[in-house]
């Protein structure tokens, strides 16, 4: 089980990682990590599902022939995620990390964030997306969470069920 204190001491972390890379490199950013809601954030069996995507990335990255200058592969109790560098046109990079996530039918699951070279996230809608949709319903998923429209156990429920499909 992972602390709130232990979370947000990693989020944090991860930050400052992602803001070094960018500030030495002036490059685009990829986080590919998971959205696992509750207090277990990581397990070994779940891997697979970074690694397929991560594999993907580094297929269609060579496809357009896009430079890959660095790769970190991060796993703790918090999560697990990789960090990517890229040559590739923010706006490109997204497109194609949108096209992953949509790839998997337990692709809620998947987080890939694209940042520019300024640092600045790049998000679906400025690629002509929706924001992310509930793990339950249509909506959209700040929607759900705000409101708490879904009890935790429906919606472990269906996270177990993506985790099992993912195996």
């Amino acid at each position: 089980m992972v602390t709130h204190k232990a979370l947000l001491s990693a989020k944090e972390k991860k930050s400052e990682m992602q803001k070094s890379l960018i500030a030495e490199h002036k490059k685009t950013l990829v986080s590919i990590g998971l959205n696992i809601p509750g207090t277990i954030k990581y397990r070994c069996e779940w891997r697979c599902i970074l690694d397929e995507a991560y594999g993907d990335l580094n297929l269609v990255l060579k496809a357009v022939k896009a430079d890959c200058i660095i790769s970190k592969q991060i796993a703790e109790v918090t999560g697990a995620y990789y960090l990517v560098l890229s040559d590739l046109d923010p706006i490109k990079m997204k497109t194609i990390a949108v096209a992953i996530e949509e790839r998997y039918p337990y692709r809620r699951l998947l987080d890939i964030d694209v940042y520019n070279p300024r640092g600045e996230q790049v998000h679906r809608e400025d690629i002509g997306f929706e924001s992310r949709s509930c793990f339950i319903c249509d909506l959209p998923a700040k929607h759900c969470m705000r409101s708490r429209s879904h009890s935790s156990d429906l919606i472990h429920l269906k996270v177990n069920s993506w985790l099992e499909m993912a195996r």
